[in-house]
């Protein structure tokens, strides 16, 4: 995901910062490996053979039911966030906005695949329960989980099949899943059974489940957003529903969203709360003042954007750890912003002397005193031999 900053007229900001993720529950979980199953399946006369793997070690499904973790945090009631900003449009296939969609929308939904959050780099099953692949690369099949909408109806192949046809749909505003259309052809996906789907992709794409597992992919139910208006999702929470943890309750413009646990929801045992409320606090004072004194629990952002990451690790020093700073290291990056329009930055020789000039470390480790990585990209003084071309 990417943040950026702009400091006034022509200004420019470069760090790679990590995100904020500040919680109050002391939160850990033991590394469980993922079986891999060999299995062999005839679908229409047709043999494929593939590993298939299993996420049996879902946390947040299979195993423990309440991992030994949950014990050391708070549980049962309501579990308080701060926020920032409001909701600008629900409809999560549309927008390509954390804040203003993802957060406020994203409770309610489940995925097919999703990134396991104990261990980030790893693709585990959501509704799908497993999936396998062809030899060549080009067919998915997945099957489903018993689940249900939150309002009691089944979870089909048919579902996620028109979940998948509205994302790629021509003529359709998409936002963060629009890449789906690169791999996936509208209507290709073949319902085996009401809990078997096979979709078969445009070429072998390395990049289908990573991208699939990104939080924007919610699964929608065909019962309740076919025929309902683009403007009508957007709008409006109380349109859509998903198969999530939680029930969407309440939405008070400017002031917060309330969701309620899902009691249909088909993790036994999730969520580990009764509700879940976002407070929306756009002065960052404000906000961490109410985690300070206990009003909330937590919250998340990025850090060049709102909170710094040294104002979180004073925050877990003064609660004594009730509260505590996480970080994702890498998660944003910054970057130059030049108005090209205006001298010096119309001649492309000023821009490529700052370019290569700039020591990138420098600034990141003065703009963010100790909380900075070092880019993928380039060195500090990168591609060039003798300093004195620069002032060419």
């Amino acid at each position: 995901m990417r943040y950026f900053r702009v400091l006034g007229t022509n200004k420019w900001l470069f760090a790679v910062v990590p995100l904020l993720l500040l919680l109050a529950l002391a939160c850990g979980a033991a590394d469980t490996p993922t079986p891999v199953v060999i299995e062999k399946e005839v679908i229409k006369e047709v043999e494929v053979v593939k590993e298939v793997v299993v996420p049996l070690a879902n946390p947040a499904f299979v195993g423990e039911l309440k991992p030994a973790w949950v014990d050391r945090g708070k549980q049962g009631g309501f579990i308080n966030f701060v926020g920032r900003g409001n909701a600008g449009f629900w409809d999560v296939h549309y927008s390509s906005s954390l804040s203003a969609s993802l957060t406020p929308s994203g409770p309610q939904f489940s995925q097919l695949v999703m990134y396991n959050p104990v261990s980030p780099n790893e693709i585990i099953g959501d509704l799908a329960e497993s999936w396998s692949i062809s030899e060549d690369g080009r067919t998915y099949t997945f099957r489903l989980h018993d689940a249900k909408w939150s309002d009691g109806q089944p979870v089909t192949a048919d579902d996620i099949k028109f979940t998948f046809d509205r994302i790629v749909e021509e003529g359709a505003k998409r936002g963060r899943v629009t890449a789906l259309r690169l791999t996936y052809e509208h209507g290709s996906a073949t319902v085996v059974d009401d809990k078997t789907l096979v979709v078969p992709l445009r070429f072998a794409s390395a990049t289908f489940l990573t991208h699939l597992a990104t939080d924007y992919h919610k699964m929608y139910a065909r019962h309740i957003v076919e025929g309902v208006s683009q403007e009508d999702l957007n709008c409006c929470p109380e349109n859509n529903l998903g198969s999530g943890p939680w029930i969407f309750k309440e939405w008070v413009r400017q002031e917060s969203f309330t969701y309620e646990k899902n009691q249909n929801y088909f993790k036994p045992g999730r969520p580990f709360f009764d509700g879940y409320k976002l407070f929306l606090i756009p002065d960052v004072a404000r906000a961490i003042s109410a985690m300070q004194v206990g009003q909330a629990h937590g919250t998340f952002y990025p850090a060049v954007s709102t909170y710094k990451p040294v104002d979180m690790v004073q925050l877990e020093k003064d609660t004594g750890g009730r509260m505590r700073a996480l970080f994702l290291e890498n998660a944003q990056y910054g970057q130059f912003l030049f108005n090209t329009t205006v001298k010096p930055f119309d001649d492309p020789r000023v821009r490529r002397a700052i370019y290569l000039a700039i020591d990138r470390d420098e600034v990141g480790e003065r703009a963010y005193r100790g909380f900075y990585s070092p880019g993928t990209f380039f060195q500090p003084v990168s591609g060039v031999e003798d300093l004195d071309d620069l002032a060419k």
